[in-house]
């Protein structure tokens, strides 16, 4: 957590001061120590001071010019993600204020509008995502585990979870399944992605989500939910459902849907209007079910039940149909309730019993779509 923000002048003066709360060190005295001994490190020993610890407060610092760029902060475990924070906030400034500071002349004001600035680059990095799961972890049970990961590099920088879990075997399938995810919803159907939920049989999930820097990943753990019955799905089941279909006219399902194998190749469809692009996400599709199931499978030692793809204007529901794979459409509109649902799955807020049953009932047509191969 960032305690405040500060960026000051070679005459140790505040040209900027933000915190999140009332809380924090007077400015001015901060600035004027934090000043000479920047003033030390470079004029006696030529070096630039990167961090200064003082129990429990550190400061982390960033230098360009005769400008020092601050941020406080008694959150060890967080540093990685809040040293490149720091890096994006200070060539922001510098891009939009920078001309401003060189000419100071004692009105500070002219940098108050930076403060909008500052909030943006909070939400590319996913800080307050990161002060939602505090708030979870500190509170209840729910929230079991997260992981922030650098979206170019694949570094974890930061990850806290309630039981052991590689973070390099996580971090490498989701952002494999986030990006794949982004490509698909923005390139192919010309959507917003805004979650992924990965769903296990029992009702476990993981939310991923991702923001301009970086990709998140949380376990969430819903009070009261219950898995649906195991349908045993066999290659068998599967070729006499494909038999049935090709004797009628058309396949009676009043969502949109594609059934495909390994290669891609359509054996089964419901969408006249070719909403779902069958012919160019096939690829995508297996991409997104087969690292999901890597990863129910590595962190509940479960099978994938679904995939959900949320947007905000329609559910995609991705999922294993024995050796084949399907993906059904559901427009938001025809589960109204989900609204509100998806405001706390991307919050990553666990739902409540009530919200269970909402959510539930999405999740029912995935069930009853499987049930035709029973």
């Amino acid at each position: 957590m960032i305690d405040q923000f500060l960026i000051i002048n070679d005459a140790g003066l505040p040209l900027f001061d933000w915190r999140p709360s009332e809380k924090g060190s007077d400015s001015n005295l901060v600035s004027g120590f934090l000043s000479a001994l920047n003033m030390f490190a470079s004029g006696e020993r030529g070096e630039q001071i990167k961090k200064i610890t003082m129990d429990p407060t550190s400061f982390i610092f960033e230098r360009e010019g005769n400008l020092v760029f601050v941020i406080l902060t008694q959150d060890p475990q967080f540093e990685a993600v809040i040293n490149l924070i720091l890096t994006n906030l200070k060539e922001a400034f510098l891009t939009e204020f920078g001309e401003h500071a060189a000419k100071f002349a004692g009105n500070v004001t002219v940098f108050l509008p930076f403060e909008a600035i500052l909030v943006e680059i909070l939400k590319e990095f996913g800080y307050f995502d990161y002060i939602q799961a505090m708030v979870s972890f500190s509170r209840d049970e729910s929230l079991r585990g997260t992981i922030f990961v650098d979206k170019i590099s694949g570094k974890v920088l930061y990850l806290k979870w309630k039981e052991y879990i590689d973070r390099e075997k996580i971090s490498f399938q989701s952002v494999l399944l986030l990006r794949t995810f982004e490509r698909m919803i923005v390139g192919t159907f010309n959507e917003s992605p805004l979650f992924l939920n990965i769903i296990s049989e029992s009702m476990r999930s993981i939310i991923l989500k991702s923001t301009m820097k970086v990709a998140l990943i949380a376990e969430i753990h819903h009070k009261e939910a219950y898995g649906f019955p195991t349908i045993e799905i066999t290659e068998k089941k599967v070729q006499n459902f494909l038999k049935k279909l090709s004797a009628r006219a058309n396949f009676e399902l009043e969502e949109s849907f594609f059934l495909f194998d390994e290669n891609g190749k359509i054996l089964a469809k419901n969408d006249k209007e070719n909403r779902l692009k069958a012919d160019k996400s096939t690829i995508d599709c297996i991409t997104l079910v087969k690292s999901a199931s890597d990863v129910i499978i590595y962190v509940f030692k479960e099978k994938l039940f679904t995939l959900l793809l949320g947007t905000p204007d329609n559910l995609y529901f991705l999922c294993p149909i024995g050796n084949l794979y399907s993906l059904l459409l559901v427009p938001a509109d025809n589960v109204p309730e989900m609204k509100s649902i998806y405001t706390k799955l991307q919050n990553l807020i666990a739902l409540n019993e009530n919200e269970m049953k909402q959510f539930g009932k999405a999740l029912l047509k995935v069930q009853k779509f499987k049930t035709h191969f029973a």
